[in-house]
């Protein structure tokens, strides 16, 4: 998945090269990712869930508009697959 979070946040200038923090739930329902500090998209919000049989995507925040917006469009480009496989991610510990 990091793969896929790299094409929707390019522009991170983070020391760690983290592009985002992806944080989930126990019921791997949600996802929200959050641009990393330094990236351009941030402070920014994206929040991923499951409606019924399709997935919403949400963001909010004051992140660079050009950045977000890619990082938006490039979100909602993915297919559900993909949005699942996040969502499991996210419900991972963290090490």
């Amino acid at each position: 998945m990091v793969h896929l979070l790299s094409s929707c946040f390019q522009t991170c200038t983070s020391p760690s090269r983290r592009v985002a923090n992806i944080y989930g739930c126990d019921e791997a329902t949600a996802a929200a990712l959050v641009p990393a500090e330094g990236n351009a998209a941030a402070p920014f919000f994206f929040l991923v869930f499951r409606d019924g049989a399709s997935y919403k995507i949400y963001g909010e925040g004051l992140g660079d508009k050009v950045s977000t917006e890619a990082a938006m469009e490039d979100l909602k480009s993915l297919p559900g697959e993909a949005l699942a496989e996040l969502m499991l991610e996210a419900q991972a510990p963290k090490r």
